[in-house]
């Protein structure tokens, strides 16, 4: 009988000392920092991008000048070095390099310590969030919404200025990407990207002439000067838009 009751006490005992081990082996709590900043600047192949004051040439050889520029950002995530990708805290950021109080930078948030060797993000607002009403009901957010009739959400981007077309008059072109399925990922590889206490930055660089090249040739004389709700331009430039971020050297 005493080695019937003890043979009953002993899963009991086995399983005590297992819990006692696990809950003095928590799970290790991962370093973070708080803020992560990316900035963002944007050239013409290389060039500074300037407005307003500079004519450039697009890949198909349109002359044009910039008048305006805003778009949203939004959906990181980073590699780290066994291959994975992570995603961090990332609201969609809207960035104006005309506007101060907008400006040219994002935070991603909590990014736990490392050096990783990969980051991707987005040029537009993921699917499941490109609604109308999801964004705080700013003046600025609400100058970047999406017609309703026409699909809703938000512009993701609008890129604006003048061109010199084949008779060599200057007219306008407004290149605007809204609508679910003309987002723009970029993912950029193969690169080493170190957070830490004292690396809190990263610099991208943004190059507007490839929203006209690769893999889509555009030329403002053939496709047009004007892309809104043209689903199949919008496409195109989208994406071309897949491959416009790079990491500043």
């Amino acid at each position: 009988m005493k080695k019937y009751a003890l043979l009953l006490l002993l899963p009991s005992f086995i399983f005590q000392i297992g819990c006692t081990k696990e809950e003095d082996d928590p799970t290790p709590t991962v370093a973070t920092i708080p803020y992560f900043t990316i900035n963002l600047s944007h050239v013409v192949s290389g060039e500074p991008m300037v407005f307003n004051q500079r004519i450039y040439q697009t890949p198909a050889n349109n002359p044009y000048e910039v008048r305006h520029l805003e778009y949203f950002i939004s959906d990181f995530k980073l590699k780290n070095q066994t291959g994975q990708w992570l995603t961090v805290q990332s609201e969609p950021k809207l960035i104006d390099p005309q506007d101060d109080n907008i400006g040219t930078r994002t935070v991603l948030l909590n990014v736990p310590i490392g050096t990783y060797q990969g980051i991707s993000c987005m040029i537009g607002i993921p699917e499941a969030i490109n609604y109308t009403g999801y964004l705080p009901q700013t003046v600025d957010n609400m100058n970047m919404a999406w017609p309703d009739p026409i699909g809703g959400g938000y512009h993701f981007m609008k890129f604006e200025g003048n061109y010199q077309d084949e008779n060599l008059e200057w007219k306008g072109f407004t290149v605007h990407l809204g609508k679910n399925g003309n987002q723009a990922p970029n993912t950029i590889k193969d690169i080493s990207i170190a957070v830490s206490a004292t690396s809190k930055s990263l610099d991208l660089v943004m190059d507007m002439n490839q929203w006209f090249d690769n893999p889509h040739y555009y030329d403002f004389n053939v496709q047009g000067n004007y892309t809104m709700a043209v689903d199949s331009l919008m496409l195109l430039v989208s994406e071309n838009g897949r491959n416009c971020l790079s990491v500043k050297q």
